[in-house]
């Protein structure tokens, strides 16, 4: 299973830097890769670096991925959920592959309305890692890690598990929003939400579990 994974990411970004290449002599000198608040161009970079950059970060990361679960501490391993681990990292890389073909549509098509293209992508990432959330076993690196979940396997636990709900359901609101509201960025609130409430959910769970003097 694990090597899938890998293999499947592996052959993403190989289409992903493939496809760029494919296109490099087409691109402009300068290829759109900033947009401002209101979706207007703001940044540019040179045809090698557009085709490059997102790919290298692709590699990195799974790089990252591969070699995290070997410097975990004991009783943190990431073996225990290593599936959901790895759809994680698949998640993400697929999303970094989404977000580059955005940026060489653009190249061609200045019209593409690039804030809501993003802000939907990100919300799909939000709904799928929501989906996964309450599977991720107490560890260093992925999940939601504030203080009172790494003190506690209880508070991890139950946190994870709001924690799942409430990306999935800000991020469907959110994606809705991104496409019906005037201005998409009016739907931040609902992604901020959906990461601070597990957050303040394990402060308050884990300090009643202390005043009731539970065994943390």
């Amino acid at each position: 299973m694990k090597k899938r994974y890998f293999l499947i990411c592996g052959l993403i970004i190989l289409a992903t830097l493939v496809a760029g290449l494919l296109i490099y002599p087409h691109l402009p000198e300068r290829v759109p890769s900033h947009w401002d608040i209101h979706g207007k161009i703001n940044g540019y970079e040179s045809r090698l670096a557009a085709v490059l950059i997102v790919p290298a970060m692709m590699v990195l990361l799974v790089l990252a991925f591969a070699a995290l679960p070997a410097l975990s501490p004991r009783h943190f391993e990431i073996d225990t959920f290593q599936s959901t681990y790895l759809y994680l990292m698949l998640v993400i890389i697929v999303t970094l592959a989404y977000f580059h073909g955005l940026m060489l549509w653009a190249a061609f098509s200045p019209t593409v309305p690039m804030t809501r293209a993003i802000l939907g992508g990100i919300c799909v990432l939000w709904i799928l890692m929501g989906n996964v959330l309450g599977r991720v076993r107490r560890n260093f690196y992925v999940g939601i890690r504030t203080p009172w979940t790494l003190a506690s396997e209880q508070v991890w636990y139950a946190t994870h598990r709001l924690g799942g709900r409430a990306f999935v359901w800000t991020g469907l609101l959110g994606l809705v929003l991104t496409f019906v509201l005037p201005n998409p960025l009016m739907m931040f609130p609902c992604l901020i939400a959906g990461a601070l409430i597990p957050v303040v959910y394990s402060f308050v769970y884990y300090k009643r579990l202390e005043r009731e003097g539970a065994n943390l």
